[in-house]
């Protein structure tokens, strides 16, 4: 007959406890540390083809033409528009930065050249490092080099903005526009710096009252408006006079003539301002391309410093472009 093991005291039970929490305490096996380790790979194993899975049902589909613009442009260090049209393929770009951009735009002898290269190549002008505030340029003397890629900073609302989203309203907000035939012509020369006089035309341009303007802080405002064409090798700037005490409709009956050179390329800019013992709050504005404007009598609708529309804001203007 086998012997039944003895009953176990308080002590032997304490003692066991001891024991077994003298082995947990101590070293762990390397078969212990090698079971841990197949088992959080298993887990890790698991959890990525997971992942895989998910990516794979969450995965969009994009047309084939719109995939392979990804690889339309061949990104090439910029060594003169000479060395350009003698080796540039014609999927081949530049970036510039817009210190050098700028100078090659502005200079007489090298503006032309600029057209000219942004006839059978593409261009990519980028702010400035030093803009760590992320400011902005003003676009429009690239674009009348033809430059095709313009990039600003978008986080930042300021006229520069303004005068992008205000040139791209022309074709639908749709990304892309047209360059007039004198930017891409092979057989027609351009100097932005010097336009001819078949360029130019006259805008007359008459605002005549503002309705609902919004009211900073609650407060009764006393505005005016500041009117600027942005064209061709010129800007040019308006003021009218301050109404006081009234953002409701509030009347300037004010009439100003600008000379548009190359009015594909002019932009003009609405801004409303609030008069101010310090400094004028902004109160809206409104940037439209010149080829764009209505001729006679309308309304142009206010937006706000980031964009948003503030309707039913509005001026009452009457336009008229006759020419020089």
């Amino acid at each position: 007959m086998q012997k039944l093991p003895e009953p176990t005291t308080s002590e032997d039970s304490a003692a066991n406890l001891t024991n077994m929490e003298t082995e947990l305490e101590g070293d762990v096996s390397e078969e212990d540390e090698a079971a841990d380790l197949e088992v959080e790979d298993e887990e890790i194993r698991k959890k990525m083809e997971l992942e895989k899975k998910q990516s794979k049902k969450n995965k969009v589909k994009l047309a084939k033409e719109l995939s392979d613009t990804v690889v339309l442009f061949k990104s090439v260090g910029f060594k003169g528009f000479k060395y350009a049209k003698e080796n540039y393929q014609f999927f081949e770009m530049s970036s510039l930065v817009e210190g050098k951009a700028l100078d090659l735009a502005t200079k007489s002898s090298s503006a032309p050249d600029f057209v000219e290269h942004s006839k059978k190549f593409f261009s990519r002008i980028y702010p400035a490092g030093r803009r760590t505030n992320s400011s902005n340029y003003n676009p429009v003397k690239m674009w009348n080099v033809g430059a095709q890629i313009v990039a600003l900073n978008y986080q930042t609302p300021c006229t520069e903005m303004d005068i992008n989203i205000g040139k791209f309203q022309q074709n639908g907000k749709s990304g892309y526009i047209l360059k007039p035939v004198f930017l891409r012509k092979s057989n027609m020369q351009f100097n932005p710096n010097k336009p001819d006089d078949q360029y130019t035309q006259k805008l007359t341009l008459r605002i005549i009252s503002g309705q609902q303007f919004p009211k900073p802080d609650r407060e009764v405002i006393d505005p005016y408006v500041k009117v600027t064409l942005y064209g061709v090798n010129s800007e040019q700037e308006y003021k009218t006079s301050v109404v006081d005490d009234n953002g409701f409709n509030p009347t300037w009956d004010f009439e100003e003539n600008f000379d548009v050179k190359c009015p594909e390329l002019a932009l003009l800019r609405f801004a409303v301002y609030d008069k101010d013992v310090t400094t004028d709050d902004f109160i809206g504005q409104y940037t439209i391309p010149v080829a764009s404007i209505q001729m006679g009598y309308h309304h142009v609708p206010l937006l706000s410093a980031n964009g948003a529309d503030l309707s039913p804001a509005s001026l009452f203007v009457h336009t008229l472009m006759s020419a020089p």
